[in-house]
């Protein structure tokens, strides 16, 4: 419902454009636009997290300690989704992808900055938390479980490392 309630924003505005589109190349399957079902609409939010899940799993694949340290896709949704709700909805699939990698960037100066200090300049910034020694990202369908309990500072290293790589590949 959390991730709907921010996805459905991105499915309004292209919501009509895609239909049309998905309608012209599959014509033959369907007879108006009208019987496209829902569940084949995806919103710029929705290819972005695809894109990113992606080039993850290349990624982290071609890593030494890649499986140990792989972040799993509720990671992925979670921070992309809390990241896109401070984004343009009518943002296309490159804007957006642009927009979250750059604020992975600002997430991973908790390597180098301190917590208070982090938290002074980027208030805004709630996704991945550190407190203390320990590594927070807490998942919107139950705030009592911490998604990033199992991360260590090799784990974030790698996940920022991830998305400097990400971003040269962008």
């Amino acid at each position: 419902e959390w991730f709907n309630r921010i996805n459905d924003n991105y499915l309004a505005v292209t919501r009509n454009s895609y239909r049309q589109q998905y309608f012209e190349v599959h014509k033959s399957v369907f007879s108006s636009v009208e019987e496209i079902p829902s569940e084949l609409e995806r919103s710029s939010l929705q290819r972005v997290i695809q894109i990113l899940k992606h080039h993850r799993d290349v990624f982290y694949s071609r890593h030494k300690d890649g499986e140990e340290h792989r972040p799993i896709s509720a990671i992925i949704n979670t921070i992309v989704a809390d990241i896109a709700k401070h984004a343009n909805p009518a943002s296309d699939v490159y804007e957006l992808l642009t927009y979250v990698v750059n604020e992975f960037y600002t997430y991973s100066l908790q390597l180098t900055m301190n917590e208070a200090l982090f938290t002074q300049r980027y208030a805004d910034k709630t996704a991945i938390k550190k407190r203390g020694n320990k590594w927070v990202i807490q998942n919107p369908a139950n705030p009592d479980d911490n998604l990033a309990n199992s991360w260590t500072d090799k784990t974030a290293e790698i996940f920022f490392k991830w998305a400097e790589n990400l971003k040269t590949d962008l």
